[in-house]
């Protein structure tokens, strides 16, 4: 500290397994001669504690959305997408469609789909529609898609999509007609 005048910051526990963050600072004089150390301690259990649990929900948002057997997607208030899991049938690799427009990403007719996301965008509440579409190898199918807004502090941010494939109680539908 007082050979290279720079302050020292070092993360400490205390005998109990408190965490601080220790910043030792050179004291100097007017003169900017220096005169001793002004050592301070940030008690970090709070903000540890914050990181364990935002990890620990990492976790779980992981597991969730790398396992559920529904489409999750979500995509900015501008419609690009951010994020999408590897369920959709698209044809496309999902980090192929990260960064595309959602509505650009099918030939499909997206009225239905744009007047949810609207809704949610005007809203900045859930809304819901029903997708029929072909399948890359030419396969009807049908998913129940619920919009949910996402919020960070009271302003809406992104939209999450999640679909649920309903090809086999519309095809037993028709069957019963």
């Amino acid at each position: 500290l007082f050979l290279n005048k720079n302050p020292i910051e070092k993360e400490v526990q205390d005998q109990k397994g408190n965490t601080f963050l220790m910043r030792i600072f050179p004291y100097r004089t007017s003169d900017q001669e220096i005169d001793g150390a002004v050592i301070s301690f940030i008690n970090l259990n709070e903000l540890k504690a914050a990181r364990l649990a935002t990890d620990e929900n990492a976790a779980k948002y992981n597991a969730i959305y790398n396992h559920v057997s529904d489409v999750i997607c979500v995509v900015d208030i501008e419609g690009t997408i951010l994020a999408i899991n590897n369920v959709f049938d698209s044809g496309f690799e999902p980090t192929e469609l990260i960064g595309q427009k959602f509505f650009e990403t099918t030939d499909m007719d997206d009225t239905e789909r744009l007047e949810a996301f609207k809704k949610v965008l005007r809203t900045n509440k859930p809304a819901s529609y029903t997708l029929n579409y072909n399948s890359p190898e030419g396969v009807q199918k049908w998913y129940d898609v619920d919009l949910v807004p996402i919020n960070r502090k009271e302003k809406l941010t992104s939209v999450i999509l999640i679909g649920h494939d309903v090809t086999v109680y519309k095809e037993n539908e028709g069957k019963l007609l």
